[in-house]
């Protein structure tokens, strides 16, 4: 019975060595890889390319001559960014994303094709409160008729912004916490006034 003590001891050395060394062993996770896998945020120049491959893919043009697209315009917020896109017939806009370094387009928003005699602008609008940028209000169109050069939009808020549109011919306006869908937009020209449209 004397060795009992000194047995029992002797084994309960060798437990807690054999706990200790999978503890010893085990390999550390690395929580900076996991969290750079969910970030998300805007695209840059840089991912232009991959955006217009996913619109022609998504639209399913086949080649650059079936149906020619162009990217007109972008907009930035912190979570998402915005890209203006023209082609015949389909014009619209573009939500995108960049997460784990992989480009995605989240929702593609159409502009209703205009009649350069009658629809001289045509626009589109997401409010704040979205699911894909949620602090932000967007109102975004395209110009139809060659001769309009600016855009101006009057939000509820009395809010006044004015952009030039002689070279993209579209428009992207980023509002934050605004219902975009309340405004009046006057399309300018030489001489003066040539369109409006009023929603407020």
């Amino acid at each position: 019975m004397r060795y009992v003590p000194s047995l029992l001891i002797g084994l309960a050395m060798v437990m807690l060595t054999g706990c200790g060394t999978p503890n010893q062993t085990a390999p550390k996770a690395k929580g900076l890889n996991i969290q750079a896998v969910g970030e998300q945020g805007p695209i840059s120049d840089s991912d232009i390319p991959a955006v217009e491959q996913q619109l022609r893919n998504d639209i399913k043009i086949k080649t650059l001559d079936e149906r020619p697209l162009k990217i007109t315009q972008t907009a930035h917020t912190k979570k998402v960014s915005y890209v203006l896109f023209s082609m015949p017939n389909n014009d619209g806009l573009a939500v995108v994303t960049k997460q784990g370094g992989s480009v995605r387009i989240l929702e593609r928003l159409p502009i209703v094709s205009g009649d350069p005699k009658t629809n001289l602008v045509s626009y589109n609008t997401i409010i704040a409160g979205n699911r894909w940028d949620p602090d932000n209000g967007v109102l975004f169109g395209m110009v139809y008729n060659p001769y309009i050069t600016g855009i101006e939009a009057y939000f509820r808020d009395t809010t006044k912004v004015k952009v030039d549109v002689k070279q993209s011919r579209g428009f992207i306006i980023v509002r934050p916490g605004t219902d975009t869908r309340f405004v009046q937009i006057n399309a300018i020209g030489e001489g003066g006034l040539w369109w409006t449209s009023d929603s407020r």
